[in-house]
């Protein structure tokens, strides 16, 4: 018996690059993009089962996808996701990547659903002192992990609460230093749950993924990652710190 889902995106800005449906156990599927044939490639994201489409026929606007199949026993019908180098606004709505964040929740900033880590950049212009040690102290963050680099060397790796300063003192140079703090994120703002009015639930069972009355709400409840405050740098042996 053949089967067919539609499904509908906003798009406020083309991205540049080519854009993906992954797509789980796709036996024999047809998928097309407003009304395009789109290429099932050889291509698989997270897991050997979920296989790309690229995605033809994009434009400005409501978007629409055909899902076309056909159904058997052993068929399983999943949420399929869109991947490229695009951000998505707190309206859900696909924009252009601003290539740039700033302190707090990254979720707001354009990677409203993105499982991946960032990268954020800094740069440290006045020189250590080399009779003293230097210590790098993370405040908030949100993030499975974090790792710090610098001058390319990798520095030491923090985890939640139980690890939060770095000794960088043995990666300093005399003059400029790039320091680097990856926080890496999870796979929980892209597959869920989401329509929860409860949180902090210690388990993650099919009820959380199909909440009804008075545990649903129709918004998008998400998990907030990235650097959340200032870091300093402080001398190991003194009072006097680097705020950035």
């Amino acid at each position: 018996k053949v089967f067919e889902l539609k499904f509908t995106f906003e798009v406020n800005e083309i991205p540049d690059g080519p854009l993906y449906a992954a797509i789980e156990k796709p036996l024999d599927y047809s998928l097309t993009c407003n009304r395009k044939a789109c290429q099932e490639t050889q291509e698989y994201f997270l897991d050997r089962k979920i296989i790309r489409f690229r995605v033809n026929g994009l434009k400005k606007g409501v978007n629409e996808l055909i899902l076309k199949g056909i159904y058997r026993n052993t068929t399983e019908l999943e949420d399929i996701y869109l991947l490229g180098d695009f951000m998505v606004d707190s309206e859900r709505r696909m924009i252009q990547d601003r290539g740039r964040l700033h302190f707090g929740d990254w979720t707001m900033q354009g990677l409203y659903h993105y499982p991946g880590s960032v990268v954020y950049h800094f740069q440290v212009e006045q020189p250590p002192e080399r009779q003293k040690r230097y210590e790098l102290k993370l405040g908030d963050y949100r993030g499975t992990l974090g790792k710090v680099t610098v001058n390319g060397k990798n520095a030491g790796i923090l985890i939640g609460n139980t690890r939060k300063n770095v000794d960088i003192t043995d990666f300093l140079a005399t003059g400029s230093n790039a320091i680097d703090i990856q926080i890496i994120g999870s796979p929980r703002n892209m597959f869920g749950p989401f329509h929860q009015k409860y949180t902090g639930c210690s388990r993650i069972s099919w009820e959380d993924f199909r909440t009804a009355g008075k545990f649903h709400t129709d918004s998008y409840v998400l998990k907030p990652y990235g650097l959340q405050g200032q870091i300093v740098i402080a001398e190991l042996e003194g009072e006097s710190a680097y705020d950035y």
